[in-house]
């Protein structure tokens, strides 16, 4: 996908009324992003903290980012391939308990646009999600039929 389509599916969202899009496209996101700004609204980044690298013009209109912690997830795999625990052919799963994803919450964006019961609410699902009482649905999680039939019904 390219800035100019991201930028348009984006604004055909905000001006079907969404508030919020996720805009994960890779570096097709900047498009999500201005689309937010021109029309007042917000995007959620993804796989790092996009108010550290957008444009400062356009950092106000990132509420937070979908984190996938890469550094983590690397050294991880190193430990396990150094210690001959990596198990080759297989699918490991790490999640918010080990550190591997999160939101980006620390920042001043997230912390002036979320108001405190919706930041109060995303910390105690996200303890939820880490102690257990919480399960998380995984892809992993689905089956084929499962997996066609959530993307069908979203499609426009």
């Amino acid at each position: 996908m390219n800035l100019k389509r991201a930028y348009e599916l984006a604004a055909e969202q905000f001006e079907r009324g969404a508030d919020v899009v996720f805009g994960a496209a890779g570096f097709a996101g900047l498009g999500c992003i201005q689309a937010a700004r021109d029309h007042g609204r917000y995007v959620v980044g993804v796989d790092l903290d996009q108010t550290e690298y957008a444009a400062p013009r356009l950092r106000d209109f990132i509420l937070t980012s979908c984190l996938k912690n890469f550094e983590m997830l690397v050294s991880a795999v190193f430990k396990n391939y150094m210690d001959g625990t990596l198990e080759f052919g297989k699918t490991g799963r790490l999640g918010l308990k080990e550190g591997a994803v999160g939101i980006a919450r620390w920042n001043r964006f997230y912390l002036s646009i979320a108001p405190k019961d919706v930041r109060d609410r995303i910390d105690d699902l996200e303890e939820k999600i880490i102690n257990g009482s919480i399960h998380a649905q995984s892809a992993f999680d689905m089956t084929q039929e499962e997996i066609e039939e959530l993307l069908g019904s979203v499609k426009r």
